[in-house]
């Protein structure tokens, strides 16, 4: 006997709302919007300038998590660990304080639990010199691990446990498909912390930082997300799709086209953003 589905087509907007009640009506109706009656070419100065101010806070706030971030992308690429690539991730939230407090740390794991190819022949073992890793688990790159730690401490809050609730000690997450549970004593110790309140959509208002250009996938995960705020470092022109001039273009974080508008700026510092030489252009993170 052959399995049958049942395939729904569903309208949905194709624009933002453009008033407070048409945002409360599709809320209820599709998901979580809201109307933000601003510039549609890009944010007003004034905004930036403020965000600006209270990111940095004492003793330069961004630095102190993009350093955390590339700290978390060497513990998954470092010391013979290899289950993923030299990037990283850190979500922010002021819930609790202005200046900013640790919601989750994450690390790519795309290699988890999965066989090494090379980009000049398939099968397990060692890359040849000059040979790149392809494959591995597209839904364990930094962000979306960070989305999912974030994620499961919401639903611990919902139950009452508080921090992660449970599945922090999750062995099969670990090396499952989303590979969300932390792995490294950073992230383990980021998802103890009680820095996140009930209320609230997935990662409305809280900031993401990431040593390199998110890809489509985990650039458009951060916008669904309703992030308020995302600082990356190193460009990825071929695969990011944050910056709209060059390389894809997309520029994702301010379209008009799009629901939800956030923050976004390059960092830029003299740090490796989590080991330069490691990561190929052409990686997708």
């Amino acid at each position: 006997m052959k399995d049958t589905f049942n395939i729904l087509t569903i309208p949905v907007p194709l624009y933002a709302p453009t008033s407070p009640e048409q945002a409360k009506n599709w809320s209820e109706k599709y998901w979580p919007t809201v109307f933000k009656n601003m510039n549609p070419h890009g944010p007003h100065p004034a905004l930036v300038a403020r965000a600006e101010a209270e990111m940095s806070g004492e003793g330069d706030g961004v630095g102190k998590w993009m350093a955390l971030a590339r700290g978390a992308a060497a513990a998954v690429c470092g010391s013979g660990v290899g289950v993923g690539e030299a990037v990283g991730c850190v979500i922010v939230g002021r819930e609790k304080r202005r200046e900013g407090d640790v919601v989750a740390v994450a690390g790519d794991a795309r290699w988890l639990g999965q066989e090494l190819g090379c980009r000049n022949r398939v099968g397990g073992g060692e890359c040849a010199e000059g040979e790149r890793r392809t494959g591995g688990n597209v839904m364990a790159h930094a962000v979306m691990r960070a989305v999912g730690m974030v994620a499961r401490k919401r639903l611990g809050l919902a139950e009452g446990k508080g921090g992660y609730g449970k599945g922090v000690a999750d062995a099969a997450s670990r090396g499952g498909a989303f590979a969300d549970a932390p792995l490294m004593d950073g992230e383990v110790e980021a998802a103890a912390l009680d820095t996140l309140d009930l209320n609230g959509y997935l990662c409305t208002d809280l900031e993401i930082y990431v040593t390199h250009e998110p890809c489509v996938m985990c650039s458009m995960a951060i916008l669904h997300s309703r992030f308020a705020r995302c600082v990356f470092g190193r460009r990825m022109p071929l695969t990011g799709a944050m910056m709209a001039d060059g390389g894809l273009g997309y520029g994702l974080f301010w379209r008009p086209e799009l629901n939800w508008k956030f923050l976004c700026w390059r960092w830029e510092d003299d740090g490796d953003f989590g080991g330069e030489g490691a990561v190929d252009d052409a990686l997708q993170v």
